[in-house]
C-alpha cells in the first residue's frame, strides 16, 4: 500500500541478506545479536567485578602497610623519648622500656610481611632493612645496659646513649619514609580502582543500551513484517 511504502525503512530493512531471510531466520539474527551483546555484558561485569575485588584487595593491603609502618613510626619516637629521658635523668626504667617498643616493633613488621602482595614486592628490602636497624638497636641497647651493671664507665655509657639515640632518629626516618611510600601506593590504588570500576560501568551502560536498542528494533521489524504480510494476505483474498 501507499502508506507502507512511504514508512521510513529500520535498520535491519537496510540489509539485503537479512530481508532474503525467512522469518525464523530473522527471529534467529535478532535474539542471537541480542544474547550475544547480553553474553558479552555479563562477561565484561564478572571480569570487570572481579578485578574490582583484586584492586580492592590491594588497596586494603596497602592501607594496612601503611597503618602497620605508622606504628613503627609511634615506636621509634618513644625508643628516641626514652633515650632522651636516659640522658637526662639517668632513669633506667626508661631502658628497660625499650624491649617492650623493640618486641612491638617486630610484631608489626611480621604482619607488614604477611600482608605484602605483588604490588608491595618492592618494598621487601626496606621493610628487612627497618627490621635489621631494630635488631641493632637492641644490640646496642644491651651493651649499654651491660655497661650500666658492670663498671658504669662514663665515656662508654655516653658514647652507648649517643649511639642509641642516632639509631632512633635513623628509625624515625625510615619508618616515616615507609609509611609515606605505603600510602602514595595506596593513593594510586585507589585512584585506578575507581577509574577501572567508572570504565566498566560506563560500557556496561553502553552494552545494556545497545541490547536494548536492537531488541526494540528487531522486536519492531518483526512486528511490521508481520503486519504486512497478513495485509498482503488479505489483499489478495479480497482481489479473490
Amino acid at each position: 500500500s501507499p502508506q507502507a511504502n512511504t514508512e521510513k525503512p529500520s535498520l535491519f530493512e537496510r540489509f539485503g541478506w537479512f530481508q532474503d531471510l525467512n522469518l525464523g531466520g530473522k527471529i534467529q539474527v535478532i535474539f542471537g545479536t541480542f544474547f550475544g551483546i547480553s553474553f558479552a555484558l555479563a562477561l565484561i561485569l564478572a571480569l570487570g567485578l572481579g578485578q574490582t575485588w583484586q584492586r580492592s584487595m590491594n588497596i586494603v593491603q596497602s592501607n594496612a602497610a601503611m597503618l602497620e609502618a605508622i606504628e613503627l613510626r609511634t615506636i621509634s619516637s618513644n625508643l628516641r623519648y626514652n633515650t632522651a629521658s636516659f640522658q637526662l635523668d639517668q632513669d633506667l626504667k626508661a631502658l628497660d622500656a625499650q624491649h617492650h617498643l623493640l618486641d612491638m616493633a617486630q610484631k608489626h613488621l611480621a604482619t607488614i610481611d604477611e600482608g605484602i602482595t605483588e604490588e608491595l614486592q618492592a618494598f621487601v628490602p626496606s621493610v628487612s632493612a627497618i627490621r635489621i636497624d631494630f635488631e641493632a638497636y637492641r644490640r646496642t641497647l644491651g651493651r649499654l645496659q651491660n655497661s650500666l651493671e658492670s663498671d658504669r664507665n662514663s665515656a662508654d655509657i655516653d658514647g652507648l646513649t649517643t649511639e642509641l639515640d642516632q639509631r632512633a632518629t635513623g628509625l624515625i626516618n625510615d619508618t616515616h619514609t615507609l609509611s609515606n611510600e605505603f600510602s602514595a601506593i595506596r593513593g594510586a590504588a585507589l585512584k585506578n580502582t575507581r577509574e577501572f570500576f567508572i570504565s566498566v560501568a560506563g560500557l556496561t551502560v553502553v552494552l545494556l543500551l545497545l541490547g536494548c536498542f536492537i531488541l526494540f528494533l528487531g522486536l519492531r521489524y518483526l512486528s511490521r513484517d508481520y503486519s504486512r504480510k497478513i495485509h498482503q494476505i488479505t489483499q489478495g483474498m479480497n482481489q479473490l
